[in-house]
């Protein structure tokens, strides 16, 4: 069934398209309906709460340039790890070694992480999320050599003379801490700023998501990580493990994600098998010799995949204009894909409903050009080909039953024992003037219906169908 409207979340029950489409490419029948006009009447219901996005956020803030974060080059593979570190393969990038361009900053944030996590979870500090003040909250600490306070000391009180601070744990959480703590003499030669957003918020969230904060606090900095370009953006992603994504952000978009906090924690609060990202901590870390402050993330791999290999990736919008993958990208996209996503009727139901509660959400902050990131996990072997769903869940669990993912179900020898992965990212470009802009003027030159750069409430809906149709 293929409509260009919203259609609610009752979409879900809309039943699968004929067995014979399944043998279609699905590229094919999306460059077939691309430039459809629409029929009057044919959408009913449009994505209401568009008009909440603030025209306030459209000011445009100047972009930094992440110079201090460059791509280490491929002779820097050759080096080897520091003795205890877990050293992970570079097929997620290039692993930032202590000569890398990249290292100095990397290092920056590794040790913010630390003291921020650290200071956050101690026990003592467990309370309930107060919404008038938790999620503007900022958390402020300063690193260098020349600092003499311990981690303890509040703003504006030096330590006493002739007395040392207390040993502790290396994961033991600090007795005391505040918004403007000084950090701790650090090895690095590098003085910087380092800023915790929310931190209580994402504590939060952690601790529902079921995410314990000694193991993310050592995965994120005892880990060596990689590090590699995030396609077309200026941002860079850094994977700390197999587990954990860091990405730069955008000042926009660091303001942006401050300003829709609250409902981000909500809906991830009521939807705990969301497919947004999954963000587990927003920073901020300003060097001294740069004084330019580099915002980023941390949240969760949509690939950890258990360890399977992932065989193909697609970045997926449901927009047709410009979506053939270069030669040289690693990442394929929607008119590159040529076959569906094959499920079964009940995984299928389940998944498409959390799509359009996903995608509603969205819409009411304002929020487009956001991509469904799939990975296909293509088994070598004769065993895995064989293999059947034997987990049977009647909830959002069955997502990610299968190792992490999606069984294959049907769709013959070809496609047996396929496992899909996939989530929502990219979540906060807000409809700006600058992309209304965009819309104008692509929508002059190429097919509207096509482009990427739409209002809120017709990319979801787009979306939206373009996903219920490759779900079978």
């Amino acid at each position: 069934m293929q409509s260009s409207g919203w259609l609610g979340p009752g979409a879900a029950a809309v039943p699968a398209p004929a067995p014979a489409a399944k043998k279609a490419s699905f590229a094919a029948s999306v460059g077939s309906t691309a430039g459809k006009p629409e029929t009057p009447g044919e959408r009913k219901v449009g994505f209401a709460g568009a008009a909440e996005a603030t025209d306030a956020e459209d000011e445009i803030m100047n972009r930094e340039v992440f110079a201090a974060a460059r791509i280490s080059a491929p002779g820097d593979q050759k080096a080897k790890s520091k003795p205890g570190k877990v050293r992970y393969d570079n097929t997620l990038g290039e692993v930032v070694f202590k000569d890398s361009p990249s290292h100095t900053i990397v290092e920056c944030m590794k040790k913010g992480l630390r003291k921020s996590i650290l200071n956050i979870s101690d026990e003592k500090k467990a309370r309930e999320l107060d919404p008038r003040k938790d999620f503007e909250y900022k958390a402020k600490m300063r690193f260098g050599k020349d600092v003499k306070a311990s981690a303890g000391t509040h703003k504006g009180k030096g330590k006493a003379k002739g007395k040392k601070s207390p040993a502790r744990s290396p994961i033991s959480p600090p007795a005391t801490t505040d918004a403007h703590d000084t950090g701790e003499g650090t090895e690095a030669e590098e003085k910087f700023e380092f800023t915790s957003y929310a931190p209580m918020c994402y504590r939060h969230v952690r601790e529902f998501i079921g995410v314990d904060w000694r193991e993310f606090m050592e995965e994120l900095c005892n880990n060596e990580w990689t590090v590699s370009g995030a396609g077309k953006s200026s941002a860079l992603l850094y994977f700390a493990g197999r587990r954990y994504v860091i990405k730069t952000m955008t000042p926009e978009e660091s303001k942006f994600l401050r300003h829709i906090l609250h409902r981000y924690y909500h809906h991830v609060r009521n939807n705990p098998h969301t497919l947004l990202p999954k963000y587990f901590g927003h920073y901020s870390v300003t060097p001294q010799s740069t004084g330019k402050k580099i915002p980023f993330i941390v949240m969760n791999n949509v690939f950890e995949a258990g360890g399977n290999h992932i065989s193909e990736k697609y970045d997926l919008k449901g927009s047709t204009v410009g979506r053939f993958a270069n030669p040289d990208e690693r990442i394929l996209k929607d008119l590159d894909i040529k076959q569906h996503i094959l499920i079964g009727p009940r995984r299928r139901k389940i998944i498409v409903a959390q799509i359009f509660r996903d995608s509603h959400f969205l819409c009411k902050c304002g929020i487009m050009d956001y991509s469904y990131l799939l990975g296909i996990h293509r088994p070598m072997s004769a065993a895995g080909r064989q293999r059947v769903c034997l987990t049977h869940y009647d909830d959002e669990r069955c997502l990610q039953a299968d190792d992490g993912g999606m069984l294959n179900e049907g769709g013959g020898l070809e496609h047996a024992g396929e496992i899909y992965y996939g989530g929502i990212i990219d979540i906060l470009q807000e409809y700006t003037a600058r992309k209304r802009g965009e819309t104008l003027l692509k929508g002059i030159t190429s097919d509207r219906k096509g482009i990427s750069a739409v209002p809120p409430d017709e990319y979801a809906a787009r979306f939206c169908n373009f996903l219920q149709r490759m779900i079978l």
